[in-house]
């Protein structure tokens, strides 16, 4: 009947996670696609001042609205449990506790690649929300507006562009954004800067925005590897930003933000393998740079 069943685990210097999810693609014979998942995480970074601890479940179904069209809404819910650490801001310490969130999400998704894996023409485009509503601790809005385009120039190169617009908001004036629900921008977005390690900031600790941008120019170079390698080498320009907070920062450090390098990955026997090189253009002076990325088990 196709029903999956997916268990993962991924453990890292800052993040401990584990999840599990059942999708049926076709419940009951409706045609539409239906997922439930449990899944526990751990996240502390030395440049955030907390750490939180996340427990939750979630149930969502999806089917194609239009040709090539997809419709995907559900429901999650968690308990995030944040400790700030002791030499953390008086803003951070004022954040620990417990928040139970319980949020409605959707979005909708047009896919007009010609291929899934490694596309060499069309494009995709979406938006998606989540509102975090009825007993939740902290209610609010989140929005995404998120696409790519793809062309192939000749057997050489073929060109991309991916791009991701986001915000994040409360319902009341009298409660911020908790901490854990800030937005920052992932090493795949921004190349050469180290990750939750700009913009916003209190103290010494980053605390991330309210809103975020990022765009990815890049296309791909010959290697001169064998084909069966599914081997991609790259050249990219990154550009993001982000800014906007509920509270009083130390820095804002709203300030555009962007890196040009190189890229290079393979499916390999034990997993896909990615390494970057990125050297900043544009950047803020409080900003912590990484200029090499190496990362087993996904691909830029």
């Amino acid at each position: 009947k196709g029903i999956g069943l997916d268990a993962t685990a991924s453990l890292g210097t800052d993040t401990i996670s584990t999840n599990f999810s059942v999708t049926d693609p076709d419940f009951r014979s409706s045609g539409n696609l239906l997922k439930t998942g449990f899944y526990v995480s751990k996240y502390e970074n030395e440049t955030s001042g907390y750490e939180n601890r996340i427990i939750g479940s979630n149930i969502s179904t999806g089917f194609e609205w239009f040709e090539d069209v997809n419709l995907n809404y559900g429901i999650s819910l968690d308990l995030d449990d944040l400790s700030a650490n002791t030499d953390s801001s008086d803003l951070i310490k004022s954040r620990d506790g417990q928040f139970f969130t319980n949020k409605f999400f959707y979005s909708v998704y047009e896919d007009q690649r010609d291929k899934k894996f490694k596309p060499e023409d069309g494009y995709t485009v979406g938006f998606g929300q989540g509102i975090a509503h009825l007993g939740s601790d902290i209610p609010y809005l989140s929005n995404n507006f998120f696409g790519s385009f793809y062309n192939k120039f000749n057997e050489s190169f073929t060109g991309s562009i991916r791009y991701s617009v986001k915000s994040i908001n409360t319902f009341e004036s009298n409660k911020d954004i908790k901490l854990s629900d800030r937005l920052f921008l992932s090493e795949n977005d921004l190349r050469g800067f180290k990750f939750r390690s700009y913009g916003p900031k209190v103290g010494k600790d980053f605390v991330g925005g309210n809103y975020s941008y990022s765009s990815t120019f890049a296309s791909s170079v010959p290697n001169f590897l064998p084909e069966t390698w599914n081997a991609t080498s790259s050249i990219f320009l990154d550009a993001g930003n982000i800014w906007g907070t509920d509270f009083e920062v130390t820095n804002e450090a709203n300030q555009f933000r962007s890196s040009v390098g190189v890229g290079f990955s393979w499916f390999s026997p034990i997993g896909p393998i990615a390494v970057s090189y990125a050297e900043p253009i544009q950047k803020n002076s409080t900003d912590e740079i990484e200029k090499f990325n190496f990362k087993l088990g996904g691909v830029f």
